[in-house]
């Protein structure tokens, strides 16, 4: 009764706020008797009862699930920057008291994919006055499919969601927010607290509730299901009640012969009472003057295993599972990896680009702040059953001689190594047909020799006040990574200043909408979150500020707003900045003229000690100088 009270209740309440002309459905829906989420319902059994839909959900829900997904920002060029201590990695690797990262996301994905529905709960995101996002969220939990009923409006869209766990009724109604970065947006509010719920949902082809519940993947595989449930339902029933052989039934002798009425009567009770799949096997009564003769005595009525193989091809099927990887007949020892290999094209990695997606939109860039974020990934290095690929790739990338060690490397995960890694090396009898006017990259000669042309000279036309915001692609330094720095024995991390004044210059492009280009934006993000740098990118600075600095002075327009000169030197660290990668840029230097004399000398003592077979010096003093001199 209280529960009618309550669903009574909303619906006069919204019936006010709307007037006559308020969806009559809606105040059918909630004063008379209905089921919360019964169709996610009915799905959430099958995951729980049919093993190939439990199978297949788990199996594509933990791989997926285990794949680590960071905020990117922009970097140099076409890359990009993994925010490892982004405040939405913190929240999401710990998302809330009871579970872990991989758990949290697990779940999530078993509700999308048995029901096509996933509902996610930010708690304590809203202002007092639940018009704005004050924080990002404190916790979140994904709820349950089939305790959610989403009511619709006029529209067809949802007005609000009723939330039923456990008899604990809620309600989140439809509000409109500003987002974090101010931004007016469409949520649903938590009623009696300062959550918001969000609905990622499979598109659905229902007409009439196609915005309110997303359309299970198994909807398409229901007949299926039913089918091997009922399968299943029967031989279990044959094994309790006593497997038993059909019979024939006959008048005894001297008795009377049924007459039609009493055949049919027969008929209907034995329809009743023995057909089906829940009374298979039940011992006969029936209170007639009968002959009973088996017909057979044999396991002829269990016979369903190749109705059930049908059943679970299909299943499988539906939900991209390659058949070798759950079918014993299907399996070989040739087809496992291709197997292995489909089953992320076609289940894991569309599914995680969808969560990532989603999660950008609605989670990240309304409920985090704006630090240069461009979209939530993942790497497909760092995925153990795609390496093996990888390295197939790389391999034909090898043989054909058309990218570096380094840039092989990095493809697969791997760390850039020091000395010749930059350099591309081919076939001595291999010579370039056109007249390429830089053919640097066909002879050797390492990538960070070559001088590439200034973003500033490519845009000498453009006026004064354009050519300050341009950092451009800075003039190229040889491509070392961490491992050089970490030999150097440097520490590379920015200091609190540099972190102070590239926040204040994310502050201020925000503010006023120019300074900098995306290069600085993410050198600024970089530096905010005082990441260590490496000395690829402390060469990139000391070329920014020895090309700009010509411009020192130039902190304000004549109204007094701040420059774009002014903007974009903070977003590179500021004054300190400049002092500090200058300062490391020499030691740097310094650290690689020791380690080009060890190599030096390293070399010149393998040349004079390489005896050929009979003892002797294989180079003269002058040919180890020139080798040494050429390397």
């Amino acid at each position: 009764m209280a529960f009618e009270n309550f669903k009574r209740k909303i619906a006069l309440n919204y019936l006010e706020k709307k007037g006559s002309a308020y969806s009559p459905l809606l105040f059918n829906f909630l004063t008379n008797d209905f089921a919360f989420g019964t169709t996610s319902a009915k799905y959430l059994e099958y995951y729980c009862q049919v093993a190939p839909v439990g199978d297949a959900i788990n199996k594509i829900a933990s791989e997926t699930s285990c794949v680590a997904l960071f905020p990117y920002a922009k970097a140099e060029k076409e890359s990009r920057i993994a925010l490892t201590n982004s405040p939405f990695v913190k929240t999401f690797r710990k998302p809330n008291f009871k579970q872990t990262g991989i758990d949290f996301k697990q779940e999530g994905f078993i509700h999308y994919l048995a029901t096509g529905n996933n509902y996610i709960y930010l708690s304590g995101v809203l202002s007092a006055d639940k018009r704005s996002v004050y924080q990002s969220p404190l916790e979140v939990y994904n709820l349950r499919p089939d305790y959610i009923t989403p009511v619709q409006d006029m529209s067809g869209y949802p007005e609000y969601y009723l939330y039923n766990p456990n008899g604990k009724q809620k309600c989140f109604h439809k509000s409109y927010i500003n987002n974090i970065n101010g931004q007016l947006i469409e949520a649903y509010v938590e009623d009696d607290g300062f959550g918001v719920l969000l609905h990622w949902k499979e598109p659905s082809n229902n007409q009439l509730f196609s915005m309110l519940y997303g359309d299970s993947p198994l909807q398409n595989v229901e007949i299926e299901i039913n089918q091997y449930l009922e399968a299943s339902i029967h031989n279990a029933n044959l094994l309790k009640n006593g497997l038993s052989s059909k019979m024939l039934f006959t008048p005894k002798d001297g008795s009377n012969p049924p007459n039609q009425d009493q055949l049919d009567k027969i008929r209907d009770y034995l329809k009743s009472a023995y057909s089906g799949f829940n009374n298979a096997g039940k011992n006969l009564l029936i209170g007639m003057p009968f002959d009973v003769k088996p017909l057979d005595i044999n396991l002829k009525d269990m016979d369903f295993e190749k109705l059930m193989r049908r059943m679970r091809v299909a299943i499988y099927n539906k939900l991209n599972i390659p058949l070798p990887m759950v079918e014993g007949e299907f399996t070989s020892n040739t087809n496992m990896k291709e197997a292995n290999l489909n089953f992320y094209d076609k289940a894991v990695l569309p599914l995680l680009s969808k969560y990532c997606e989603y999660y950008y939109c609605f989670v990240y860039s309304n409920f985090y702040k704006d630090d240069g974020v461009f979209e939530i990934g993942f790497e497909e290095s760092s995925i153990p059953a795609l390496q093996p690929r990888l390295f197939d790739t790389v391999k034909v990338l090898q043989a054909a001689k058309i990218a570096t060690s380094n840039e092989l490397r990095e493809f697969i995960g791997l760390g850039r190594c020091g000395v010749g890694g930059d350099a591309l090396y081919v076939d001595g009898n291999q010579v370039a047909v056109a007249g390429d006017e830089n053919m640097s990259d066909t002879i050797g000669i390492p990538a960070g020799m070559v001088n590439m042309p200034d973003e500033d000279e490519e845009n000498d036309e453009l006026d004064e006040e354009e050519q300050e915001t341009l950092e451009g692609d800075e003039t190229e330094f040889e491509e070392d990574d961490e491992s050089e720095e970490k030999a150097m024995g440097i520490n590379l991390k920015p200091t609190d200043t540099m972190a102070r004044n590239a926040a204040r210059g994310l502050e201020l492009r925000k503010k006023y909408g120019r300074g900098g280009t995306e290069v600085g934006v993410a050198r600024a993000v970089q530096l905010r979150s005082r990441e260590n740098l490496t000395p690829k990118t402390i060469g990139r600075m000391v070329s920014y500020f020895a090309r700009h600095g010509v411009n020192e002075g130039k902190n304000k327009k004549p109204n007094g707003e701040p420059s774009n000169h002014y903007i974009a030197w903070l977003l590179w660290g500021g004054d300190s900045g400049r002092s500090w990668a200058n300062s490391k840029w020499k030691q740097i230097q310094n650290s690689r003229m020791k380690t080009k004399e060890t190599e030096k000398d390293i070399l010149t003592k393998l040349l004079n000690t390489t005896l050929d077979i009979k003892g002797n010096r294989v180079y003269s003093d002058e040919e180890v100088e020139k080798l040494v001199n050429e390397h």
